[in-house]
């Protein structure tokens, strides 16, 4: 009898860092309502495949490592998941309900990846997010983030961590200039 190995595919999921999910049940500050608008992913990285780069213009897909659900819809709920923890906003949603938010964020993300240079790994994203008045459909700021953690090992499970915890803190860092915006609004 044969002893083959059985290989399975593993699934990761990209998701606020433990440390920051809460049940606070805080009221908002204001009544203001915030949508969560266009997810864009960049096509390479769109799907539920991995990607590991080590070359400039190549990108390798794991093959039994794949994210558990698409970025987009991660990113998303993360993104939903960061502002309702703010209390800054009286609803945050993909979809506000009654159709007239007073505010839009676009997420575009154009690397989601693990980078392997100089024998140095690390969990690396590039995201861009736009803050919009949804009423007049004015560009209040936008902001690029292009973040990198070293790993210590080459490790899918510390990558989808690392990605997490890029996006949660790249997510803290846009709401300080969306605040600086509201504080002199004001």
């Amino acid at each position: 009898m044969s002893k083959k190995k059985l290989v399975y595919t593993k699934y990761y999921l990209i998701e606020p860092p433990l440390e920051s999910q809460s049940s606070s049940e805080e009221r908002p500050n204001t009544d203001m309502k915030l949508e969560i608008g266009s997810i864009n992913v960049g096509s390479a990285y769109a799907s539920t495949k991995i990607v590991h780069r080590n070359r400039s213009n190549e990108i390798v897909y794991f093959n039994y490592h794949q994210w558990a659900v698409l970025p987009e819809v991660s990113i998303a709920q993360m993104a939903t998941d960061y502002f309702r923890s703010t209390h800054d906003f009286a609803e945050v949603s993909r979809y506000i309900s009654d159709n007239s938010p007073d505010y839009r964020l676009e997420i575009e993300v154009s690397r989601i990846e693990m980078l392997e240079v100089s024998g140095e790994i690390n969990a690396h994203i590039v995201v861009r997010y736009k803050y919009i008045d949804a009423v007049s459909g004015k560009l209040i700021t936008q902001e690029r983030y292009d973040k990198s953690s070293k790993m210590s090992q080459k490790d899918v499970n510390l990558l989808a961590k690392s990605v997490s915890t890029l996006i949660w803190d790249s997510l803290g860092q846009f709401f300080k200039k969306m605040a600086e915006y509201h504080n002199s609004d004001s």
